[in-house]
């Protein structure tokens, strides 16, 4: 009998583009509307984890956790408080999902977390507003 073996732990340059994290995005929304919360769940933690990636990889270093790449977008205000704790929430429920188990707190594959889960991720495909254009707009 064949065995599998994992690769080692290297750092990986394949990461997904901004388009296939958009097919991901749609697809959990997709999810969600159908009623798989779990598996939407699920879908939205693929995709902010690539979101997260693709906004904070080159702050926090290619093969930084999806934690620091969290702390980083803090760091950069480009999250606030209650959102940074919201996608670990997500995250965390999105690990113990793909591992079997039931998220530890049953609020999590509530539609409306899903949601804002789903609406940070899209956010940080956007190109970053500097404060100049944001200035600029009032």
């Amino acid at each position: 009998m064949e065995r599998l073996f994992l690769a080692r732990s290297r750092v990986d340059t394949g990461l997904l583009s901004e388009e296939s994290l958009r097919d991901q995005l749609s697809a959990a929304e997709e999810l969600l509307y159908v009623g798989h919360k779990e598996p939407a769940l699920v879908a939205a933690g693929a995709a902010l984890e690539g979101a997260l990636r693709f906004r904070a990889g080159q702050i926090a270093g290619p093969t930084a956790s999806p934690g620091a790449l969290l702390e980083a977008l803090l760091a950069t205000r480009e999250i606030e408080g209650r959102e940074h704790e919201v996608l670990i929430d997500a995250l965390a429920a999105r690990d113990r999902l793909v591992h079997g188990y039931a998220p530890e707190r049953a609020e999590m594959t509530e539609p409306d977390r899903i949601c804002l889960t789903l609406q940070v991720a899209t956010r940080l495909l956007e190109a970053p507003v500097t404060e100049s254009a944001a200035a600029s707009r009032n």
